[in-house]
Parts: structure tokens; C-alpha cells; sequence
């Protein structure tokens, strides 16, 4: 959380200025330095563009500029009229946060100011832009897919971009939100599901949870693959080996079931496959990891630890889940797979 504070302090610091009209910052008083996507940090950031020959320009980073700010401090000191950091138009996208300090700070009549270069658009972001898309040709993937969808699913490679670690699936980026809640409102299980399981986890090994990647496109964020593409289906038993009994309700305790659908069979080759559900309560839900499928009985085990009780409500409990995280169907656009 402090992460993401830093970052969001800094951004603050970056556009909360004046709006300038164009050309106004080159009779800025002072010491202006620019930032620009097709900078260098090893030029001198004195000027908003590379120049023909290509060797002076803007830094590449906002880094090098507090860097060559510091560098001013420690030496002649600020110039009257302080320094300018004008950030041009682009995309800048950030592994970690921006850090600014004490030290970093200007007076009165030596101001130090971040701001947007006038006239377009600034973004500074934690994210990155995935490019590189290619239709999927693999046959053996694509016989795993509906034919309604063949043709029509892309892949790119995330470690090409940099990515490398997908945070854990079984999590969304709001459990510590949705755990706080419970907490705080004191109620119960009407609000824990896989936020609590992910309190435990941390408190258990003192390891933090981080939620899985999110994938956007035209702004709106992408469904991980799931099966069904809306609602749920229905499990057929519970069958773990340890029956239990809750005022008159009966249920399992083990994460093992028989499934309605023959469709189970298409998915024994996935990874990380997951399944969603009210397993027990129905007002909990929980996401868990399929361990094993057995195609022939259309049977599916959950890998431990089981955050619930498996069970159902009679014959006509719902004890209903979606399959996510699969490439069996992506039959809807805009439907992503991680990995």
C-alpha cells in the first residue's frame, strides 16, 4: 500500500501547477529541464527534443532529472527563479514508484516545480502497453477450442515486455479492501470468501499476497477465460470422505465433486485452471485450484487448503461454480488468459 501512496504523492507533484499556453516555459525564470519519451538521460535535458545529429536532448527520465537538480543543490546551489522539470507529451510507463524527499526541495525564490508540458496529454502509469499480438496457430490449442472462437484468439509474449511475475490468480487486486470490510463491519461471512483465506495465508507464513495482473483494453478491464461465459452450472455430489452435518444440512469436507457436464473432459491439460463457487454457504464465494480432473466420472478435486466446506443442500443445493482461467471456450471477445 505505501508503494502505490508514494506513487500517487507523486503524481500530485507532478501536475498540480498552473496550466501554461504553449511556448510559455521557454521564458520561464530560472533553469528549465525537460523529460520526454524520446529522451536520453545521458544528454543534458536542456532543450524538448533530440536535436538532428542526435546526441543532446531531453532526459529520458524524471529521475535524472532530481538527480541533475540534487547535483545543482550540492554545487552552486539553485539558480534564481528556481528549476522547471516540464514533462512532454507521451506515456510513461514506471516499474516503481517516483521518489521525491526532503532534499528535494526548493525556497521561495528558488522553486522547484514538476509540470505537463502545455498543449497534450501526460500519462504516467504503473502498467504496461501490450503489443505484439498473434493470432494463435498452435493445433493442439486450437482443437481445445470452440469452433466459434477458432481464428479469433490472440496471444503475445509478456516476457518480451518485461513481465514476469503474474501475482497469484487466485486473488483480484480489491482482497485487502474486501477483508478490511469484513473486519470493520463485523459481518461475518457475508463478506470474507477469498479475502479471508488470503488474511490467513498472510498471517499464516508472513507472506504477502499479490493480486493477480489485470488486463485492460479501451479502458474497461478484461474477464480472465471462463466457462460459463455468464452464471454458473451445478455440481452433481459432493464426494470428499469426511461427512458433516450443519443443523440438519449435510456436506464434505473435502474438495472433491462429480460435475453435470461432460465439458470437464476438454480441460485436463489445463494450467492453473480455477473454479468459483458457493460451495457451502450461499452467501460465500471462493475461488480455488483444481487438482486433478477425472474426464471418465467427470470428476473434480481442489487442491488444499480447502478455504471452505464442499457440500451440499440436499438434492437441490446450489453448490453452483464457473471454470476460469482456461483456454476451452473463449467463445466472447474480449476475454483474456493469463500466462
Amino acid at each position: 500500500m505505501t508503494r502505490w501512496m508514494t506513487f500517487l504523492l507523486t503524481l500530485v507533484l507532478i501536475t498540480w501547477a498552473p496550466c501554461l499556453r504553449s511556448g510559455e516555459l521557454e521564458g520561464a525564470d530560472g533553469l528549465v529541464l525537460y523529460v520526454s519519451a524520446a529522451g536520453n538521460d545521458a544528454w543534458t535535458g536542456r532543450s524538448p527534443k533530440p536535436n538532428e545529429a542526435g546526441t543532446d536532448g531531453p532526459f529520458a527520465t524524471l529521475e535524472q532529472a532530481r538527480d541533475r537538480i540534487r547535483q545543482l543543490k550540492n554545487s552552486n546551489g539553485l539558480p534564481v527563479g528556481g528549476v522547471t522539470v516540464a514533462v512532454m507529451p507521451g506515456r510513461y510507463e514506471r516499474s516503481e514508484a517516483f521518489s521525491l524527499t526532503a532534499e528535494d526541495a526548493g525556497s521561495a525564490a528558488s522553486p522547484i516545480v514538476y509540470r505537463a508540458w502545455p498543449g497534450g496529454d501526460v500519462t504516467i502509469c504503473g502498467s504496461r502497453t501490450v503489443t505484439a499480438w498473434q493470432p494463435v496457430t498452435d493445433p493442439d490449442v486450437l482443437d481445445r477450442l470452440d469452433v466459434s472462437a477458432r481464428g479469433k484468439v490472440y496471444q503475445t509474449d509478456l516476457g518480451s515486455l518485461g513481465v514476469e511475475t503474474y501475482g497469484d490468480l487466485l486473488h483480484d487486486a480489491a482482497w485487502e479492501m474486501q477483508w478490511r470490510h469484513h473486519r470493520d463491519d463485523n459481518q461475518g461471512e457475508a463478506t470474507q470468501g477469498d479475502a479471508l483465506a488470503a488474511q490467513r495465508h498472510v498471517q499464516r507464513t508472513s507472506t504477502p499476497v499479490e493480486p493477480r495482473l489485470e488486463l485492460f483494453f479501451d479502458g474497461q478491464p478484461m474477464p480472465l477465460s471462463r466457462w460459463p461465459n455468464k452464471g454458473f452450472t451445478h455440481i452433481d455430489k459432493a464426494l470428499g470422505e469426511t461427512a458433516f452435518d450443519v443443523r440438519g444440512l449435510p456436506g464434505r469436507r473435502e474438495g472433491a465433486f462429480s460435475c453435470v457436464d461432460d465439458r470437464v473432459g476438454r480441460w485436463v491439460n489445463e494450467k492453473d485452471a480455477l473454479v468459483r463457487g458457493y460451495w457451502f454457504r450461499d452467501w460465500v464465494v471462493q475461488t480455488q485450484r483444481i487438482e486433478s480432473i477425472d474426464p471418465e466420472n467427470r470428476i473434480i478435486r481442489l487442491a488444499e487448503p480447502y478455504h471452505n466446506k464442499i457440500g451440499l443442500y440436499h438434492d437441490e443445493y446450489r453448490a453452483s461454480w464457473p471454470v476460469a482461467h482456461k483456454v476451452d471456450p473463449l467463445p466472447e471477445p474480449a476475454q483474456r488468459r493469463d500466462r
